[in-house]
């Protein structure tokens, strides 16, 4: 079968900064990606299973949307000694809270005789957020020696 593969991505790009000053230190990461290939499947026609028999060239349907999400990260280190400290950590993940579609639902047939009825339509039986994942932090104290 003709075509790109279903994990296509034709781009990808990640840009990582740090700095430090005295016991702080930030960093930001952002990463750019194009979207994937998406290929209408039909149901296989001895195994009557769904979404197996690509209807057309791969990525007839076109491809996902671009997406472009902002990370950060903080942290803080109080020294208690000579081999002891403690640090205070903060990440950040989608700064931004795009919520881009990253995943269709692109099963034709839910069997042979079956039209799908989520045919087109945001996700598949196979994930359950067909979103990128909003925004989210992490708080974290740490205790090295």
């Amino acid at each position: 079968m003709p075509g790109v593969l279903p994990n296509d991505r034709r781009h990808q790009l990640k840009l990582f900064a740090n700095y430090q000053w005295k016991n702080f230190n930030f960093g930001l990461s952002w990463s750019v990606r194009s979207g994937i290939p998406l290929t209408a499947l039909a149901a296989h026609p001895d195994y009557d299973n769904a979404g197996e028999i690509p209807t057309g060239p791969r990525g007839n349907l076109g491809r996902t949307p671009w997406t472009f999400p902002v990370d950060m990260h903080g942290d803080y280190t109080l020294k208690l000694g000579e081999n002891k400290r403690l640090k205070f950590v903060a990440d950040l993940f989608n700064v931004g809270n795009q919520t881009r579609l990253i995943q269709i639902d692109t099963w034709t047939q839910l069997d042979l005789a079956t039209p799908n009825p989520d045919y087109l339509k945001p996700g598949t039986n196979l994930i359950a957020y067909p979103y990128q994942n909003p925004f989210a932090a992490r708080l974290a104290v740490r205790f090295e020696f």
